[in-house]
């Protein structure tokens, strides 16, 4: 028999606001769980349940809490939860569930009509877009349509959004997308993201231009997102002088502090040599990020100011600004500009003591930097200490050789390769080719074309 005192502890805790009860830590929770099942009290407060499972979802090391829980609770609004949470963590598992679902609806008699929650299905859709699921996405489209969802605001944003990243089917998107009755800026930057991706900028900026003029409603105007998808489409279709324009839009909604807006800006104008206004953007920016950094250092790369280059990154490690991948990959492309093997090796010794010798990136940036600076020993010593599972890597070496004129070496390389039973890619049978060039090889040459025409074949089918 349960003690007076314990059940009305746990009503005075049962009290607090579900928001409040979320804030505890896992083991607060686990503590008060305890006690609704001590007290036998856990059955009268379904909604603090409800709060227990989501906070045991938002901790990765109570997940077997919840799975426990979730069978417990009888309320519909679980399923929402759940198929919420794996469609963020694990898209593959929501589907599960969303089976799951269907036969406990199935089985159960009686039953109120949960499965025909519209957050379910927007969640589920977005898990088939993660995943890349576009069968069963078409499927869960159907469920829609037959319960009479689709009119729903949010299960038509994730259906827009999962049409715009499935291949060939952005017409769907743009059915759908007519069919919004209120769209909002997310469904107008969907479809502005999928036409931009596809290589469509000019469709892109007349939706942006409806958004100004008020089209799609006076509440629906461009953010910061519809700046820098439309900026970075500039950076890919060469709209040197529409990503200026854009820029000046910025300015007029107020937009052009923005660090993410910023950032594009400084990758456009680094691109195509307009490194001033790109060293204008970097310095009145009021935040600036790793990202804002590393374009900047990129900007002096590639228009091949190098010394100025490595005068902002000792900068950056004043100011105490965190080194990625991409820094160094940047700092190496200068070695090469330049062509300084010394301060290739330098930089190679502090990305071996901070552990990233052995990322893609920046060990396939290292061989280049070697192979370019015509040292290919230090290139093949760095290789032979790299993971040899990699296509990339003995990609790298493979092109290392070729360039310095070592064809032999090359194609010795392939052989091992295929020894090792890794399937060559595109950039390795270019490197083939250029190898059979150099040794006069012609034969051999168009064999290796034959193979990539049938590799590109199959990979079609």
């Amino acid at each position: 028999m349960n003690h007076p005192l314990q059940v009305r502890l746990a009503q005075f805790l049962l009290q607090e606001r579900p928001s409040n009860l979320l804030s505890q830590s896992p083991l607060r929770l686990s503590q008060l769980h305890s006690l609704l099942i001590t007290t036998g009290l856990q059955s009268q407060y379904p909604s603090t349940l409800l709060s227990l499972l989501k906070l045991y979802l938002s901790h990765p090391s109570t997940l077997s809490h919840a799975t426990s829980l979730f069978h417990r609770i009888q309320e519909p609004s679980k399923w929402n939860l759940m198929i919420r949470h794996a469609s963020a963590t694990s898209p593959l598992r929501a589907l599960f569930l969303f089976q799951e679902m269907r036969a406990d609806v199935g089985s159960a008699n009686g039953s109120p009509p949960f499965h025909t929650d519209p957050f379910i299905y927007a969640s589920l859709i977005k898990a088939c877009n993660k995943a890349q699921a576009f069968l069963e996405g078409k499927s869960i489209h159907c469920h829609v349509i037959r319960l009479g969802l689709d009119y729903n605001v949010n299960v038509l944003n994730s259906l827009v959004s999962f049409y715009v990243g499935s291949v060939n089917l952005m017409n769907y998107a743009a059915v759908l997308f007519g069919s919004i009755l209120e769209k909002s800026v997310v469904s107008v930057n969907c479809m502005i993201s999928g036409y931009v991706n596809r290589g469509n900028l000019d469709v892109g900026l007349s939706l942006f231009v409806k958004m100004l003029s008020g089209c799609f409603g006076s509440n629906v105007k461009p953010n910061y997102v519809t700046f820098v998808i439309l900026i970075s489409g500039c950076v890919e279709s060469g709209g040197c002088r529409t990503g200026n324009a854009l820029h000046c839009c910025c300015f007029k909604i107020g937009l052009d502090a923005n660090t993410e807006i910023c950032n594009a800006l400084i990758d456009l104008y680094a691109k195509f040599g307009c490194v001033l206004d790109a060293v204008s953007v970097f310095k009145d920016m009021p935040t600036k990020d790793l990202i804002s950094w590393n374009a900047m250092i990129w900007g002096y790369v590639n228009s091949g100011n190098c010394k100025r280059a490595f005068a902002l990154f000792r900068k950056m490690r004043n100011e105490d600004v965190g080194v990625d991948r991409v820094s160094f990959s940047c700092l190496l492309s200068a070695c090469v500009a330049c062509k300084d093997l010394c301060l290739g090796r330098m930089i190679h010794a502090h990305v071996k003591s901070i552990g990233l010798e052995s990322d893609v990136s920046v060990g396939t940036a290292l061989i280049n930097m070697y192979a370019k600076c015509g040292n290919v020993e230090l290139a093949r010593k760095l290789f032979d200490e790299l993971s040899k599972e990699n296509v990339e890597f003995w990609n790298s070496m493979i092109h290392a050789y070729v360039e310095n004129g070592l064809a032999r070496e090359a194609l010795k390389l392939l052989d091992q390769m295929k020894s090792r039973d890794l399937e060559p890619d595109e950039v390795t049978i270019l490197g083939l080719i250029m190898a059979c060039v150099i040794q006069g090889n012609y034969i051999r040459v168009f064999l290796s074309i034959l193979f990539w025409r049938i590799m590109n074949s199959s990979n079609e089918v």
